[in-house]
Order: C-alpha cells, then sequence, then structure tokens
C-alpha cells in the first residue's frame, strides 16, 4: 500500500554555518505530524551524519555515511535497538540531489526483522521542492 502525505519543512543552516536543521509539517491522512532532524559533516571522519526525530516517537534515530558523486547521493547508514520489538533495526537514509530546487529522501530498512530474510526494502520516500 502505498500512503501520500503534503508537508512544508523549513530550512536554516546553524551554529555558525556547521549544521542543517530542517524542520517539517506533515499533513497525515486523519491527523498531523512533524520532524526535526540535523544533518552535518563531520571533518575528522570526512562523513556526514544526521540525528532525526518525529512525532511518531519519544526517541531518535541517528546514521553517518558518505557522499557518492556520481549518483549525487548521501547514504548515511544506521542502526537502533526497538525494545517494542525486541530487535536490532537497521536502516539507510539516502539523500539524492536531483537539482539545485529538488531531492529526494528515502528511508532503506536492511535489517531481518523488516525484511522478513529478504532483500532490503524502501520504507518511506520524501520528494522535497524550494517553494
Amino acid at each position: 500500500d502505498v500512503m501520500t502525505m503534503e508537508g512544508t519543512a523549513t530550512s536554516e543552516m546553524i551554529l555558525g554555518g556547521r549544521f542543517l536543521r530542517t524542520e517539517s509539517d506533515l499533513h497525515l491522512p486523519g491527523k498531523e505530524g512533524g520532524s526535526l532532524s540535523i544533518l552535518g559533516f563531520d571533518r575528522r571522519s570526512n562523513e556526514f551524519n544526521t540525528i532525526g526525530m518525529d512525532t511518531e516517537g519519544t526517541y531518535w534515530v541517528t546514521a553517518k555515511g558518505t557522499y557518492d558523486e556520481e549518483t549525487r547521493t548521501i547514504t548515511m547508514s544506521g542502526e537502533d535497538y526497538d525494545p517494542i520489538f525486541g530487535h536490532l533495526q537497521e536502516y539507510d537514509f539516502k539523500t539524492r540531489f536531483v537539482d539545485e530546487d529538488t531531492y529526494v529522501m528515502e528511508i532503506w530498512f536492511k535489517d531481518a526483522v523488516h525484511t522478513r530474510g529478504g532483500p532490503p526494502f524502501m520504507m518511506i520516500e520524501i520528494t522535497s521542492t524550494r517553494r
């Protein structure tokens, strides 16, 4: 099943231009939601890193990874223990830059519980376009 939602996001550089803070308001069928993420680049490890949280939970997730110039994509991997289901979730956040006004962010699940032993699958795809 595919669920489509609309929303708006505001992004701004913070802490002297070192991090990108993005806050979004999402309009889900039957309810409102939102998220907050912070993206940075760690010059020590030459990796991008992110922390994200949303109105669906009382926790945050983190990931880190690199940029591929050929595909214009940042792929950051992370993992998070889910105490409700009792397993380690493994995921990728993929951000692909389409042009200077558009990017696509995907969340891929890779752990055996989510994939049921199959290949990784995309759970969420968000297309953002500058207004």
